[in-house]
Protein backbone atom coordinates (compact mmCIF):
# COMPACT_ATOMS: atom_id res chain seq x y z
CA UNK A 1 0.00 0.00 0.00
CA UNK A 2 1.20 3.49 -0.75
CA UNK A 3 0.26 7.01 -0.03
CA UNK A 4 -0.30 9.63 -2.67
CA UNK A 5 -2.39 12.37 -4.16
CA UNK A 6 -5.23 10.13 -5.30
CA UNK A 7 -8.35 9.57 -3.23
CA UNK A 8 -7.99 6.98 -0.46
CA UNK A 9 -8.57 3.45 -1.72
CA UNK A 10 -7.84 4.30 -5.37
CA UNK A 11 -5.80 1.79 -7.36
CA UNK A 12 -2.91 3.40 -9.24
CA UNK A 13 -1.41 1.46 -12.13
CA UNK A 14 1.97 3.06 -12.67
CA UNK A 15 2.65 4.38 -16.19
CA UNK A 16 6.17 5.22 -15.18
CA UNK A 17 8.09 6.20 -12.13
CA UNK A 18 10.20 9.19 -11.37
CA UNK A 19 12.84 9.82 -8.77
CA UNK A 20 11.66 13.26 -7.76
CA UNK A 21 10.08 16.41 -9.09
CA UNK A 22 13.46 17.46 -10.46
CA UNK A 23 14.18 14.18 -12.22
CA UNK A 24 11.18 13.50 -14.44
CA UNK A 25 11.60 10.59 -16.73
CA UNK A 26 11.65 6.88 -16.91
CA UNK A 27 14.98 6.07 -15.32
CA UNK A 28 16.51 5.19 -12.03
CA UNK A 29 20.10 5.02 -10.91
CA UNK A 30 21.98 2.17 -9.33
CA UNK A 31 25.49 2.14 -7.98
CA UNK A 32 27.37 -0.80 -9.42
CA UNK A 33 31.06 -1.27 -8.63
CA UNK A 34 31.12 2.28 -7.31
CA UNK A 35 29.74 3.75 -10.53
CA UNK A 36 26.37 5.40 -11.07
CA UNK A 37 24.42 3.38 -13.68
CA UNK A 38 21.21 4.63 -15.29
CA UNK A 39 18.43 2.08 -15.96
CA UNK A 40 15.05 2.56 -17.66
CA UNK A 41 12.01 2.19 -15.38
CA UNK A 42 8.78 2.18 -17.36
CA UNK A 43 5.74 0.05 -18.12
CA UNK A 44 5.13 -0.97 -21.72
CA UNK A 45 1.91 0.61 -22.99
CA UNK A 46 0.20 -2.65 -24.10
CA UNK A 47 0.77 -4.16 -20.64
CA UNK A 48 -0.51 -1.00 -18.96
CA UNK A 49 -3.65 -1.04 -21.12
CA UNK A 50 -4.23 -4.74 -20.49
CA UNK A 51 -3.96 -4.25 -16.73
CA UNK A 52 -6.30 -1.27 -16.88
CA UNK A 53 -8.84 -3.33 -18.84
CA UNK A 54 -8.82 -5.83 -15.95
CA UNK A 55 -10.19 -3.11 -13.68
CA UNK A 56 -13.29 -2.57 -15.82
CA UNK A 57 -16.66 -3.48 -14.30
CA UNK A 58 -15.34 -2.73 -10.83
CA UNK A 59 -17.88 -0.30 -9.45
CA UNK A 60 -16.74 -0.47 -5.84
CA UNK A 61 -13.36 1.22 -6.43
CA UNK A 62 -11.60 3.57 -8.81
CA UNK A 63 -8.55 2.68 -10.91
CA UNK A 64 -6.30 5.27 -12.56
CA UNK A 65 -3.01 5.27 -14.44
CA UNK A 66 -0.37 7.81 -13.62
CA UNK A 67 3.11 8.65 -12.52
CA UNK A 68 4.41 7.15 -9.30
CA UNK A 69 6.99 9.22 -7.47
CA UNK A 70 9.54 6.92 -5.89
CA UNK A 71 11.46 8.37 -2.96
CA UNK A 72 14.54 7.31 -1.01
CA UNK A 73 12.79 7.54 2.33
CA UNK A 74 9.38 7.77 4.00
CA UNK A 75 9.79 11.11 5.77
CA UNK A 76 11.84 13.84 4.12
CA UNK A 77 11.60 12.32 0.64
CA UNK A 78 7.81 12.34 0.88
CA UNK A 79 7.61 15.82 2.48
CA UNK A 80 6.36 14.61 5.86
CA UNK A 81 6.39 16.83 8.91
CA UNK A 82 6.51 14.06 11.52
CA UNK A 83 10.02 12.65 10.98
CA UNK A 84 13.10 13.04 13.16
CA UNK A 85 14.40 15.77 10.84
CA UNK A 86 12.28 18.36 9.15
CA UNK A 87 13.88 21.46 7.64
CA UNK A 88 10.66 22.76 6.04
CA UNK A 89 7.21 23.78 7.19
CA UNK A 90 3.58 23.05 6.23
CA UNK A 91 3.62 25.74 3.54
CA UNK A 92 6.76 24.27 1.92
CA UNK A 93 5.26 20.78 2.09
CA UNK A 94 1.98 21.83 0.47
CA UNK A 95 3.76 23.80 -2.26
CA UNK A 96 5.87 20.73 -3.05
CA UNK A 97 2.92 18.29 -3.03
CA UNK A 98 0.75 20.58 -5.16
CA UNK A 99 3.60 20.95 -7.66
CA UNK A 100 4.10 17.17 -7.76
CA UNK A 101 0.38 16.65 -8.38
CA UNK A 102 0.34 19.34 -11.11
CA UNK A 103 3.07 17.37 -12.86
CA UNK A 104 0.97 14.19 -13.02
CA UNK A 105 2.05 12.30 -9.91
CA UNK A 106 -0.76 10.12 -8.54
CA UNK A 107 1.03 8.37 -5.71
CA UNK A 108 4.27 8.24 -3.74
CA UNK A 109 6.15 5.16 -2.57
CA UNK A 110 9.67 3.74 -2.41
CA UNK A 111 9.87 0.53 -4.47
CA UNK A 112 8.44 0.95 -7.99
CA UNK A 113 11.52 2.33 -9.74
CA UNK A 114 13.78 -0.45 -8.54
CA UNK A 115 11.25 -3.09 -9.55
CA UNK A 116 10.56 -1.61 -13.00
CA UNK A 117 14.28 -1.04 -13.67
CA UNK A 118 15.03 -4.66 -12.76
CA UNK A 119 12.23 -5.95 -15.03
CA UNK A 120 13.32 -3.75 -17.94
CA UNK A 121 16.97 -4.71 -17.53
CA UNK A 122 16.00 -8.40 -17.56
CA UNK A 123 13.81 -7.91 -20.63
CA UNK A 124 10.71 -8.96 -18.70
CA UNK A 125 7.63 -6.75 -18.93
CA UNK A 126 6.73 -5.51 -15.48
CA UNK A 127 4.04 -3.35 -13.95
CA UNK A 128 3.10 -1.84 -10.60
CA UNK A 129 -0.41 -1.65 -9.13
CA UNK A 130 -0.82 0.11 -5.79
CA UNK A 131 -3.66 1.24 -3.57
CA UNK A 132 -3.47 4.70 -2.01
CA UNK A 133 -3.92 4.93 1.74
CA UNK A 134 -4.68 8.62 1.87
CA UNK A 135 -4.63 11.86 -0.07
CA UNK A 136 -1.43 13.59 1.07
CA UNK A 137 -2.93 16.98 0.19
CA UNK A 138 -5.39 16.37 3.03
CA UNK A 139 -3.01 15.00 5.64
CA UNK A 140 -0.15 12.71 6.58
CA UNK A 141 -1.75 10.26 8.98
CA UNK A 142 -3.70 7.13 8.15
CA UNK A 143 -6.81 7.07 10.30
CA UNK A 144 -8.81 4.59 8.23
CA UNK A 145 -10.26 1.55 9.98
CA UNK A 146 -7.96 -1.48 9.78
CA UNK A 147 -10.61 -3.73 8.20
CA UNK A 148 -11.25 -1.15 5.48
CA UNK A 149 -7.49 -0.88 4.82
CA UNK A 150 -7.37 -4.67 4.55
CA UNK A 151 -10.21 -4.67 2.01
CA UNK A 152 -8.42 -1.97 -0.02
CA UNK A 153 -5.34 -4.17 -0.16
CA UNK A 154 -7.34 -6.78 -2.07
CA UNK A 155 -8.27 -4.31 -4.81
CA UNK A 156 -4.88 -4.37 -6.54
CA UNK A 157 -4.73 -8.13 -6.04
CA UNK A 158 -8.14 -8.46 -7.74
CA UNK A 159 -6.87 -6.63 -10.83
CA UNK A 160 -3.66 -8.66 -10.98
CA UNK A 161 -5.55 -11.95 -10.57
CA UNK A 162 -7.93 -10.96 -13.38
CA UNK A 163 -4.88 -10.18 -15.53
CA UNK A 164 -3.33 -13.59 -14.81
CA UNK A 165 -6.62 -15.37 -15.53
CA UNK A 166 -6.99 -13.43 -18.79
CA UNK A 167 -3.45 -14.34 -19.88
CA UNK A 168 -3.94 -18.02 -19.01
CA UNK A 169 -7.22 -18.09 -20.94
CA UNK A 170 -5.49 -16.54 -23.96
CA UNK A 171 -2.68 -19.09 -23.77
CA UNK A 172 -5.15 -21.99 -23.59
CA UNK A 173 -7.07 -20.68 -26.59
CA UNK A 174 -3.86 -20.30 -28.55
CA UNK A 175 -2.65 -23.74 -27.49
CA UNK A 176 -5.97 -25.43 -28.30
CA UNK A 177 -6.91 -23.26 -31.27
Amino acid sequence: MVEGMSTSGTIVITMNGQLSLVEFGYVTYRTILGKKVQRPAYVEKPLLEELLSCSENTDDFKTVTGITMCTDDFYEGQARLDGAFCDYDEEDKMKFLNNVKANGVCNIEMESLGFLAMCNHAGVPGAVACVTLLDRLKGDFVSTDFNLLKSWQHRAQTIVLRFIKQRLTQQNRHKNG
